[in-house]
């Protein structure tokens, strides 16, 4: 078994067993009992390295810990907050979303290496790992010149399944870009293996896609590690960039989206998205503002070169792309 497969196999589920390695007390904190929001506990050991200890309010452990906020019923907030539901089609049991023309985004699975409580999926998603059939039938539109990975995270999948997908993709000649969104090599850096770098750079396929952009989900600089830095690294022929979800209490807060999104420039991951929060339901303690997020991407341009500034935006459900805020 690889080691990020170790890990994977190693979460702790339960919150108790959380506030024990932690060095807090459960009073600390309200919170719910893990799993009865109906969105269990998930977090991998390895992360806990990255939470300050004794710290209830660490910015890394507010994205994954249950509260008793989630169990608010909150006016506009819902289960399909960008109006998913019943939009795929199904094939081989995979979902297929044609949201915006020319884009293709298929769920390759719906779980995840970690649980956050902010998901925009978190009541669509199960616990198990979605399973892929073989041979793959899926159809890509004509007018779709890009595909899009996305889950639950797919790079949970095996290489080789990674391989088959991607592989099954360069069939379509109209198809000249693949995206990956993942959260999983900055969760467990060891899943940046030499067979994925090696399935991902576009210099080593004989035909088909031109690029393959990797998006990389990271909400504070505490999240990254040399190791992370160290393993992306030998991804010299895909394009690297991020996505950041703007969160109360985690990172509504200049100084430290300076710090992220300068930190990521200087590793050649070009800040993509600053997503103003999803409003799905059990997540309403995480909103900030739009009227703040825009002083706070305000205060960013003023101090980062364009490059670095990401696009503050909101997915509206029906609209025909993300809303520029």
């Amino acid at each position: 078994m690889s080691d990020w497969k170790a890990e994977l196999n190693d979460c702790i589920t339960d919150v108790s067993e959380l506030f024990r390695l932690l060095e807090m007390e459960p009073e600390v904190l309200p919170r719910c009992p893990s799993g009865s929001s109906g969105y269990p506990l998930l977090i991998p050991r390895s992360l806990l390295d990255r939470i300050e200890k004794g710290n209830p309010n660490d910015p890394v452990l507010r994205q994954f810990l249950p509260q008793e906020a989630e169990t608010l019923s909150v006016q506009g907030f819902t289960d399909d907050p960008v109006g998913e539901a019943g939009k795929e089609q199904r094939v081989n049991q995979l979902p297929v979303l044609n949201k915006y023309t020319g884009r293709s985004l298929l769920l390759t699975t719906n779980s995840c290496a970690v649980n956050c409580r902010f998901c925009f999926r978190r009541h669509s998603r199960k616990k198990q790992l979605s399973v892929i059939h073989y041979p793959l039938s899926i159809t890509v539109p004509l007018h779709c010149s890009e595909v899009i990975l996305s889950g639950g995270d797919p790079l949970i999948l095996e290489d080789t399944e990674v391989q088959t997908l991607v592989n099954y993709i360069r069939k379509f000649p109209n198809v000249k870009r693949l995206r990956i969104h993942t959260r999983l090599p900055v969760i467990l850096p060891k899943r940046m293996t030499e067979k994925l770098v090696g399935v991902l750079d576009t210099r080593r396929q004989a035909a088909g896609l031109n690029a393959v952009y990797l998006v990389f989900h990271i909400n504070h600089p505490n999240e990254l590690t040399g190791e992370f830095f160290e393993r992306i690294q030998t991804l010299q022929n895909t394009v690297l960039m991020s996505q950041t979800v703007l969160l109360k209490g985690v990172n509504d807060d200049a100084d430290v989206l300076v710090q992220l999104f300068e930190t990521l420039a200087n590793h050649r991951i070009i800040p993509y998205y600053l997503h103003q929060l999803d409003k799905v339901a059990g997540a309403a303690h995480f909103e900030v503002p739009i009227s703040r997020g825009r002083e706070l991407l305000a205060e960013i341009a003023g101090r980062l070169p364009g490059y670095a500034v990401p696009k503050y935006v909101q997915e509206v459900a029906g609209e025909k792309s993300k809303i520029v805020l």
